[in-house]
């Protein structure tokens, strides 16, 4: 008898489950209650205000005339170690690596009609532990008016397996944002990988060496890439295509 209640109570429960709301979270409806239009936390109040905020969903950001560009690398810097130790900086081939890297990215931006020049962004004007308040700042004092802030990464495949004895497959991947100084918005962001299969020279050399140019032409391609489609943006005057 004590069983058989237990298997009625059980069937009622199970109804009770299966007639109450599918996700188990009761929001009001589109239509109940008044439109919430604004912010209601303080601590957005003062960060930025509601209208700011409407202001910078709504509006464009138009490109200036004779624009003044910076490069902002924030690129980690595991690779120029991992190749060229820990004083990497004080090797001729990686300042030549970062000469290539530069001209490869900065190189669609300067032949538009509307870009005056592009330059470096100095490393000592701008540190890891800097907000995006500070770094529009720095910008500002160098007087850039479009600062394009990226980020590198390249490594190579370890599969050996599926690949011959003398070919090595590198890959780079670049995230990429367009910074208007003027009104801190980032009207244009973008991100693009890009795989390299490189053949080794000779049987003189190394692996190493195999793996460094492998990485090298795979992140010289994936910033030209990248650094296309951010010209096409600012040779359209800010605006999307269509």
């Amino acid at each position: 008898m004590i069983r058989f209640f237990l298997v009625i109570a059980c069937l009622f429960g199970l109804a009770g489950c299966a007639t109450g709301p599918v996700d188990g979270y009761p929001a009001h409806g589109a239509d109940d209650g008044p439109e919430i239009v604004g912010s209601l936390f303080a601590s957005d109040q003062a960060v930025m205000s509601d209208a700011a905020v409407q202001q910078a969903l709504d509006g464009v950001v138009n490109m200036p005339e004779n624009a003044r560009i910076a490069l902002l690398d924030l690129s980690p810097k595991t690779q120029a170690v991992r190749h060229y130790g820990w004083y990497y900086w004080r090797s001729e081939d990686y300042m030549d690596q970062q000469a290539q890297y530069f001209d490869a990215l900065s190189t669609p931006l300067v032949t538009l009609p509307g870009v005056r020049r592009v330059v470096p962004m100095p490393s000592f004007t701008v540190t890891k532990e800097m907000t995006l308040s500070q770094i529009r700042e720095a910008a500002v004092r160098l007087q850039i008016d479009q600062l394009v802030i990226y980020s590198l990464r390249s490594d190579i495949f370890y599969k050996w397996r599926f690949l011959s004895a003398n070919e090595v497959r590198g890959y780079a991947t670049c995230e990429l944002a367009l910074f208007d100084t003027r009104t801190g918005i980032m009207p244009y962001t973008s991100i693009v990988t890009h795989k390299e299969v490189v053949m080794q020279k000779s049987s003189q050399e190394g692996l190493a060496e195999t793996e460094m140019r492998a990485e090298v032409a795979a992140s010289e391609i994936c910033l030209k890439k990248i650094a296309a489609g951010t010209a096409d943006f600012v040779g359209r005057g800010g605006r999307h295509g269509q």
